[in-house]
């Protein structure tokens, strides 16, 4: 039987509008057909679940929890794994059932794929779609995947449905020398992910490099509230914060804000997320530490020069302009020329050099 992904979409989905970069209302399956089909026939993410099943009304809701994602974004990262015929995979978020059939059909009935879903309810869901679509070697499992797959490892990959800020060991230590294992990685600096391959060597160790740009809800354990501006700036800290011009143009503060510059800022200012307000003709950067109450601003209009505010223990500003003079210093190098190693006591950073060889990121 050919697989399709109205096989699994739901009745009712919130389209995701590229163009605002918003959610639009729901489109109902029952109340208009035509734009339904319309829309699960378009490469475009469809929410189909938001607020760990909390909201159901027909604007969307205030954090997105399950998705149909892009189907160009599904080829890649199957593509990215090169499931074998015959494998053992092990799939983190199973959400509609989608990615696990495809997964499925790829190794064959010789190979099988075990599917951890932390939602009872998408995990039931996701067991009706197999079922009606005739897949039958995936086993889908209530659980939480953090803690790896139930009892069939070792396996020879992973792959995972949701954006991750820290990869769990569990996973490294249940595959086999040579798995792959991809997953939308991304910084605590901003939300967006980028499709992360990691080759799980001996020892507990895995280390791989960073490709496109992707952008997925996170894993529940890994989301991250919003810092509040009050606890960081409250009246009066612009007076007593540490002041200096900055280096950077307004051009530059909006290039931090996306894309390459993003990723390699990320990855060497740790624990640091990042607020801006963008208009025509000028920019607000606001900064916050995740591991204490340190905070940065800056603003930037009219191409004149800005001066920097910055207090607490960090000097997040500081910080912030050395991750900068050091992409810059080598080039502007895109995101595969960064990657990532996990093992047993963390995860670590690094940049690709000129010669092929690892140096190390960090603050």
């Amino acid at each position: 039987m050919t697989l399709s992904r109205s096989q699994f979409v739901p009745d009712r989905v919130w389209p995701f509008d590229p163009g605002s970069q918003t959610y639009g209302s729901v489109v109902d399956r029952t109340a208009d057909p035509r734009r339904w089909a319309e829309l699960v026939g378009t490469d475009v993410q469809l929410v189909t679940q938001w607020d760990d099943g909390g909201h159901d009304g027909p604007e969307p809701g205030r954090v997105p929890s399950s998705s149909a994602s892009m189907p160009t974004v599904v080829r890649a990262m199957l593509q990215a794994l090169d499931p074998r015929p015959g494998g053992r995979y092990l799939e983190v978020g199973t959400g509609t059932g989608e990615t696990a059939a495809r997964l499925a059909r790829a190794v064959g009935p010789e190979g099988s794929v075990t599917s951890v879903e932390i939602d009872g309810a998408l995990a039931a869901t996701a067991r009706a779609n197999l079922e009606r679509a005739g897949v039958h070697n995936v086993k889908v499992i209530h659980a939480d995947a953090w803690h790896g797959g139930p009892d069939d490892a070792p396996y020879d990959g992973v792959h995972v449905t949701c954006g991750l800020r820290e990869i769990a060991t569990a996973w490294v230590s249940q595959c086999v020398p040579g798995a792959r294992i991809v997953a939308p990685w991304g910084t605590d600096f901003t939300p967006h992910d980028w499709l992360l391959t990691l080759v799980v060597a001996e020892g507990g160790r895995a280390s791989g490099r960073f490709g496109m740009g992707l952008s997925f809800m996170k894993m529940r354990a890994q989301r991250r509230a919003h810092p509040d501006h009050g606890t960081y700036a409250p009246p009066g800290w612009l007076d007593r914060a540490r002041r200096r011009e900055t280096e950077l143009t307004e051009a530059d503060a909006r290039s931090i804000t996306v894309g390459d510059a993003a990723l390699a800022i990320g990855l060497q200012v740790p624990g640091c997320t990042l607020h801006h307000a963008i208009a025509d003709d000028a920019v607000t950067v606001w900064l916050y530490s995740l591991t204490d109450d340190s905070a940065a601003a800056a603003g930037f209009a009219d191409g004149m020069v800005s001066q920097a505010a910055q207090s607490g223990a960090r000097s997040l500003w500081d910080e912030l302009e050395a991750a900068w003079d050091r992409w810059l210093a080598y080039d502007r190098p895109p995101p595969d020329r960064f990657g990532l190693t996990v093992d047993t006591q963390g995860q670590w950073p690094w940049l690709l050099s000129g010669s092929g060889e690892p140096i190390p990121l960090g603050p």
